[in-house]
C-alpha cells in the first residue's frame, strides 16, 4: 500500500513538472515588424478622410521589415499616402533603430519617412508631414489610428 502511494506521488510530480515545462512564457516574442506584418485600415485621423486607405506590411523569415504596399482609396493627391515621394504604392520598407521611424525605400529616390508610435498587434499610428512642394494645400501633420484589416 505504501508503495501505490509512493507511486501515486511520483507521478503526480512528474505530471507537475511536464506541465510547467510547457507553459506560453516560452514562446517566443514577436518582433516589432511581425507585429505589423498584416493589412492595416484606417480607423481615425486626421486631416482628410481617408476611407478606404489600406497599407500591408510584410517581413522576412527573421521578423525583420521587408515590403509594403498601399491601396490608397478614399485619399487623392501626394500627400496622402504615407510615402509621398514615390512614383508607386508599394516597395521596402525599414524601422529606425529605435524602431519610432519607417522609411520607405531607404537611399531610392522615393525615400520618405513616418513617424510610428503605438505599435501592438491592435493598433498602429503612423503621422507625416507631407512637404507644401507636395501637398499644395499647407504643410500640416498627417495623423491616423490603424488597425487589422478583418
Amino acid at each position: 500500500m505504501k508503495f501505490l502511494r509512493y507511486i501515486l506521488l511520483l507521478a503526480s510530480a512528474t505530471s507537475l513538472l511536464f506541465a510547467a515545462a510547457c507553459s506560453s512564457s516560452d514562446d517566443p516574442e514577436l518582433t516589432t515588424g511581425q507585429k505589423m506584418s498584416k493589412t492595416w485600415v484606417i480607423t481615425s485621423g486626421a486631416p482628410v478622410d481617408a476611407t478606404g486607405f489600406e497599407i500591408t506590411f510584410t517581413t522576412d523569415d527573421a521578423g525583420l521589415p521587408a515590403t509594403y504596399s498601399v491601396t490608397p482609396a478614399g485619399l487623392d493627391g501626394l500627400g496622402m499616402k504615407p510615402n509621398y515621394y514615390s512614383t508607386t504604392n508599394s516597395g521596402s520598407w525599414e524601422f529606425n533603430a529605435s524602431e519610432t521611424e519607417i522609411t520607405f525605400e531607404a537611399g531610392g529616390a522615393g525615400e520618405s519617412v513616418v513617424s510610428v508610435s503605438g505599435i501592438s498587434e491592435t493598433t498602429l499610428t503612423l503621422s507625416w508631414t507631407a512637404p507644401k512642394d507636395l501637398d499644395k494645400t499647407a504643410e500640416e501633420p498627417y495623423t491616423y489610428q490603424l488597425s487589422p484589416k478583418n
